[in-house]
């Protein structure tokens, strides 16, 4: 009796818990018109409440990079654009250290290239200008201006590519070079560029997921 009675208390408790883990899928089921019953497969009851909060575009724009778009061959990115949501909500701004003081080019240094941030929709983006500046020892640095600002997202690294349209089918390809990770999503700061870069070669420059595959924004250099 003992027994059949533990056997039965565990069962309970493994149901109940399922049925909690299982909460945000269930209940979105019996109450479709609920607040939670909002949002992207993945997100936990919490997380629905607050992409209930976004106006419509985003929500759209979310749900575009969730699922895909068949016909204009749009790859379905469910990961990535639940990691855009997270983070939009857990994260706070970066502001980059480097924003406290103000930037001087290198002594006898040129600017070689230039650009200017292109977001991708309204919530994957960017906006500012950089400045790619040769030294006179041979070195290279890349500068982020004082209106730079992205959307917050998880680790991003700026790369160049050779791919001038990364947004295509082909990415950016697996021939890139990886100037480092993004210190923060507003402000100023600078990047050492390796000598060897040809810009004719690696024309873009790119706020780069490499976890997801998956771009932030773009910059054509000049």
């Amino acid at each position: 009796m003992d027994t059949r009675f533990r056997v039965a208390v565990i069962t309970l408790a493994g149901l109940l818990a399922a049925a909690v883990w299982a909460l945000p899928f269930w209940w979105t089921v019996l109450n479709p018109e609920s607040i939670v019953a909002v949002g992207l497969p993945g997100l936990t009851i919490e997380e629905r409440a607050d992409y209930a909060t976004l106006a419509d575009n985003l929500q759209r724009a979310y749900e575009l990079i969730y699922d895909g778009e068949e016909d204009s061959e749009i790859p379905a990115q469910p990961d990535w654009a639940l990691a855009l949501v997270r983070a939009r909500f857990s994260q706070t701004d970066r502001l980059a250290a480097e924003s406290a003081t103000v930037f001087e080019a290198p002594p006898g240094s040129q600017a070689i290239e230039t650009g200017e941030f292109a977001s991708i929709d309204s919530v994957r983006w960017a906006e500012g200008e950089l400045t790619i500046y040769q030294n006179p020892n041979g070195t290279r640095l890349l500068h982020l201006a004082e209106d730079f600002r992205s959307a917050r997202a998880p680790e991003i690294h700026i790369i160049l590519t050779r791919n001038p349209d990364p947004m295509d089918e082909r990415g950016v390809g697996v021939d890139y070079i990886d100037i480092g990770i993004l210190r923060g999503n507003v402000g100023q700061q600078s990047y050492t560029i390796p000598p060897s870069v040809d810009f004719n070669r690696y024309p873009m420059l790119v706020l780069y997921a490499p976890q997801y595959d998956a771009i932030l924004a773009t910059a054509t250099l000049q």
